[in-house]
């Protein structure tokens, strides 16, 4: 082979062709070095790494048998398509045969998914400040790669345009909602991993004073506001020659009337959003909109006027904005401060979703009528939503969707915020959707739940013998597979030794601290190239058919999950806090069953599972740079330290210190096997791409594991009988 296609960036090769194809056993051996584990959750507290005992040397299988061969590796009935009609070497060809470049494409790469990573500069932040995303190329299943739930449209905003996003970097929130989770329960998208490793600009606090903010008073924003909803509701655009210097704000001295034209007033409303008094929407712990309704500052509960007067001031300059083009308005928002974007964002959610009216005093309280125009559907979401996770007391939020008219007044911060459907976008709204069922379920008055918080994202809790997880615990990510996942939570699972029959937790775990550098995403078409490095013909001997062991009968049925323990970390100051913002911290374990044995694992760090990209025309041809080692599930817990990760180590552009690059690991069959293998890596530390076969080949999942420099990928068939109840 040329020289330049043996380099591939100088990240893949390190054995020859020819020692590969010695490297071709894969027995099914048992392990006969395995010894009981240690049962108690104290014997593992403190272990840095459970010490493996003499494991067994792992079963090398580079290279599996073609399609050609009589051994059973695919059933008939799956999605990828054309599976029978791929051999290799190609009818008519030879493996010292070479392709042409027209060729190699057509029998190799048509329906290869690829992969393009983007680094996009930030606005006014610098160079050393980016965003970082993953695109895909070369499919069209896109439905399979990214999980459809309802709640996604609430969790995302475009800022420019209708509908959901195309391109994650369109929207206000980042990492983008739209492109997060993957469609198996407790997997991310790409996207989501790449863009954790953005460099974010902190923006410096706004203050600006320039703009002088007139007198004004609470019946005079009510009546602002309810005029501007009826122009919208109208579709009239009388707001092109409202006066805004008359209401809002005191003209600058030195203009003239004749130049205060729109785009001044966008000038001037964008000045006025920047003063230090007013509410920071892009601050997490502001994003429960309907804590800001009512004004805390006084004894007695009134409607909030900063609040109003700010939102006010966010609707005036959001529809003068869409006074102009695509091009233009593109351009506006691009050099928008962050905070006053967010503005914009609650601009648009109360527009669409809320009407006021009928302000009046009443003694010294001020009165009016909230609508909130998505009620009755956030209700019927909010029964979806209990239904799909089993909840224990279904009956009670059926009531409540059958008779939905509740007063205003009534509602809990979290549940006015979900059922008015004024929801911003990003992390928080799977607490308001859980906090909204928690409220209207009559049999629960437990404080405890109430600690639950988006500032606490990696929590669940307990309740009536099942237990729920946030998608961002690692308990909910482990867990998935056998469980639910909806809204942002997964569930119902399995008890918690450790937690009361009804109590919310935190989960204690360390951050995978290893992050992908702006390089190694600009690199990663070069490492998924179906291909290999571009060349003038490409040798068929460079390429080879891989598939996983797809028969039932070799499939591990000796491993099921014992039981979940939580243990209550103690914290000092804890003790002395007479008032608790958030659950008690706990560590997690799983125990599992492993051939009779007990194999405890602790869940120590936040890893993330990856859902692996669809492919068309399976399975495709790898060539030969894409390293790999595949171990059958049972072997896992003999891997020990796999590749003695640092987890204060960032990543280079490729890991070395291994021959074969991706563990593959093949954990078909029941679901307690995915656990096993996603509880081991969060024991080590290891994020993972998870490839459902019956959407993907081997291949295109070995080269995404490869781009999105991951070590370990996770072998699933969702398409089998063993998950049709799931």
């Amino acid at each position: 082979m040329s020289d330049p296609r043996g380099k591939l960036c100088g990240l893949l090769r390190s054995k020859s062709f020819t020692d590969k194809r010695q490297d071709n056993t894969y027995g099914r051996k048992k392990v006969k070095s395995r010894k009981p584990r240690r049962d108690s959750f104290d014997d593992i507290y403190n272990d840095i790494y459970i010490p493996y005992t003499n494991p067994t040397p792992l079963r090398r299988r580079n290279q599996v048998q073609s399609v050609q061969s009589t051994s059973t590796h695919r059933r008939v009935k799956h999605s990828i398509e054309e599976v029978s009609a791929k051999v290799w070497p190609p009818l008519g060809s030879t493996g010292s045969d070479s392709l042409s470049p027209l060729k190699a494409k057509a029998l190799i790469a048509t329906g290869a998914v690829t992969f393009v990573g983007h680094k996009l500069p930030i606005t006014h932040a610098g160079k050393d400040f980016y965003h970082l995303f993953a695109t895909l190329s070369g499919q069209t299943i896109d439905e399979n790669d990214g999980r459809t739930d309802m709640f996604v449209h609430s969790a995302s905003l475009r800022l420019l345009g209708l509908g959901m996003s195309k391109y994650p970097w369109e929207t206000l929130e980042q990492p983008s909602m739209a492109f997060c989770y993957g469609s198996m329960p407790g997997t991310v998208r790409l996207n989501h991993w790449i863009n954790l490793s953005s460099q974010v600009y902190q923006e410096d606090k706004l203050c600006d004073t320039s703009v002088k903010l007139r007198e004004i008073t609470l019946d005079t924003i009510i009546d602002q506001l309810s005029h501007l909803e009826s122009e919208l509701a109208g579709n009239t655009q009388s707001h092109q020659t409202r006066n805004i210097y008359k209401i809002l704000l005191h003209p600058p001295s030195k203009r003239q009337g004749s130049q205060n034209t729109t785009g001044m007033q966008i000038y001037d409303l964008v000045r006025a959003l920047s003063r230090h008094e007013w509410i920071d929407f892009s601050q997490s712990e502001n994003q429960v909109v309907a804590q800001f309704f009512i004004d805390k500052t006084l004894s007695e509960k009134q409607i909030s006027k900063p609040f109003f007067h700010q939102l006010l001031i966010a609707i005036e300059l959001e529809m003068r904005i869409q006074r102009f083009g695509e091009e233009v308005k593109l351009e506006i928002l691009r050099n928008l401060p962050e905070k006053v974007k967010w503005d914009l964002a609650l601009a648009k959610r109360w527009q669409k979703n809320v009407r006021i009216d009928n302000f009046k005093k009443s003694g010294k309280f001020d009165l009016f009528n909230i609508h909130l125009l998505q009620k009755k559907q956030q209700f019927h979401d909010l029964y979806t939503f209990a239904e799909a996770l089993k909840w224990p007391n279904l009956s009670s939020i059926e009531l409540l969707t059958a008779d939905w008219f509740l007063e205003v007044s009534d509602l809990s911060e979290h549940a006015l915020s979900y059922l008015s459907s004024v929801i911003l976008p990003g992390p928080t709204l799977p607490f308001l959707l859980m906090k909204s069922l928690l409220s209207f379920d009559n049999s629960l008055a437990y404080p405890t739940l109430d600690l639950l918080t988006h500032l606490s994202p990696n929590s669940g809790f307990q309740y009536k013998g099942t237990t729920y997880w946030t998608s961002n615990c690692i308990l909910g990510k482990v867990l998935a597979p056998t469980c639910k996942e909806i809204g942002g939570w997964i569930g119902p699972a399995c008890s918690a030794e450790g937690l009361d029959p009804t109590q919310a937790a935190q989960i204690f775990q360390q951050e995978a601290k290893r992050r992908l550098k702006a390089v190694d995403v600009e690199t990663m078409n070069e490492r998924s190239l179906p291909l290999g490095p571009v060349a003038k013909t490409y040798p068929i001997s460079d390429y080879m058919i891989v598939e996983p062991n797809l028969d039932p009968d070799s499939f591990v049925n000796n491993i099921r999950i014992e039981k979940l323990k939580l243990r209550l970390i103690s914290s000092p100051k804890a003790k002395v806090e007479s008032h608790k913002s958030v659950p008690d911290n706990f560590d997690a374990c799983i125990q599992f069953a492993v051939d009779g044995t007990s194999w405890p694992l602790r869940l120590r760090f936040n890893v993330m599972f990856i859902n692996a990209a669809s492919c068309k025309g399976g399975p495709h041809p790898l060539f030969i740079d894409y390293e790999y080692k595949i171990i059958p599930i049972d072997d896992i817990l003999c891997m020990g330290d796999w590749k003695n990760q640092d987890h204060e180590d960032e990543y280079s552009a490729r890991l070395g210190g291994n021959d074969e690059n991706v563990l593959v690991i093949e954990s078909f069959g029941i679901a307690d096997n995915e656990v096993l293998a996603r509880a081991w890596c969060a024991h080590e530390g290891i994020s993972a791409l998870v490839a459902d076969v019956s959407k993907t080949c081997m291949s295109c999942a070995i080269r995404e594991a490869f781009a999105a420099c991951l070590d370990v990928l996770i072998l699933v068939d969702r398409s089998s009988s063993y998950h049709e109840n799931e």
